[in-house]
């Protein structure tokens, strides 16, 4: 076989190759159409019955694919139970809650008190304090004015003594004048 030939067979199996692919895939949209009409008129007829038929045919489907009967609700036990747990662990909540604050209100007041003890006692040491600086002021006080009063009595005495000690002397000169004459 030459190349010609060995070409052309490759371009005829090709081309009966693509034939089949568009084939089938012309069967797959022809399928695909027929099914997209299929469910479009189930759709209209479901558009169009009525709610008793609908549940009719909904059981008759569900019979058919043997799925169980759908449980019916309870009476609303369930929620109420669970309701008046969720309210129990919220209130329960709350209450913690509640004693928290309390315990920590609780704690803060006795840090405040504890506060107010110490800047008492504080204060008291401090006044005190003061009192005693305050009578050791006086005391020097008291003491500068003794010493005061002493070197004033001290200062007066000799004076006195002075104005004797002149006395006499005016004395001796006088009598010495006398004396002269």
């Amino acid at each position: 076989m030459t190349e010609v030939e060995v070409l052309l067979e490759e371009l005829v199996d090709l081309e009966s190759e693509s034939e089949k692919v568009a084939e089938q895939q012309n069967e797959a949209k022809k399928a695909a159409a027929a099914e997209e009409k299929k469910q479009a008129t189930e759709m209209r007829q479901r558009a169009l019955e009525r709610f008793g038929e609908t549940s009719k045919r909904q059981t008759e489907t569900e019979k058919e694919e043997g799925k169980k009967e759908t449980k019916r609700r309870g009476s609303g036990g369930g929620a109420l139970e669970w309701l008046k747990e969720k309210g129990e662990s919220l209130r329960e909540l709350k209450e913690k809650e509640l004693q928290d604050k309390k315990e920590e209100r609780e704690i803060q007041k006795m840090q405040h008190e504890q506060f107010v003890g110490q800047l008492q006692a504080t204060q008291v040491a401090n006044n005190d304090q003061m009192k005693m600086f305050q009578q050791q002021m006086l005391q020097q006080m008291q003491q500068q004015q003794h010493q005061q009063q002493q070197q004033q009595q001290q200062f007066t005495m000799l004076q006195h003594q002075m104005m004797v000690m002149m006395q006499q002397h005016a004395q001796l000169m006088s009598n010495l004048l006398k004396k002269d004459d």
